[in-house]
């Protein structure tokens, strides 16, 4: 028998990218969120749902529902370890590092978020950044919420 494995898939999800979507945390959705905002990825289908609670500006608490490809799963898994805590431009200046390493080849978001580095291997599949950016998205649009 022929292993036919692609190269390039084997790289883009790696046994640690598999294993940070295999533990995605705050899967619940929450009982009084202060916003709820729902996104889909228009590239490539993927959809979230993320539950916000706010005090002093910052993310309180949060739960998020994603339904994507591994890569999505696997930002929205460090996303969930992180986020609490963290005010808008924290989560703008993530997403911009996360952005830059992705679309231009930048050095990975450091310190708290260097997980985000396992999302290295997607740099050349572009139509997998949309679902790796949408929790992102959603965070920053539910900070807007609060502005």
């Amino acid at each position: 028998m022929i292993d036919m494995v692609d190269p390039i898939l084997d790289g883009l999800y790696s046994s640690g990218l598999l294993r940070l979507a295999a533990n995605i945390t705050r899967t619940h959705r929450l009982d009084k969120p202060d916003i709820t905002v729902t996104q889909r990825s228009s590239l490539c289908g993927s959809c979230i749902t993320i539950d916000v609670v706010f005090g002093d500006d910052v993310v309180k608490d949060y739960a998020q529902t994603i339904q994507a490809c591994v890569l999505g799963q696997a930002s929205a898994a460090i996303v969930g370890q992180q986020v609490i805590g963290c005010n808008a431009t924290d989560i703008i200046a993530v997403e911009t590092a996360l952005r830059n390493m992705l679309q231009k080849g930048a050095a990975p978001p450091e310190g708290d978020w260097s997980a985000l580095q396992a999302l290295e291997s997607s740099r050349e599949s572009p139509s997998r950044h949309g679902a790796i950016l949408l929790p992102f998205s959603a965070l920053i649009e539910a900070f807007d919420f609060i502005a």
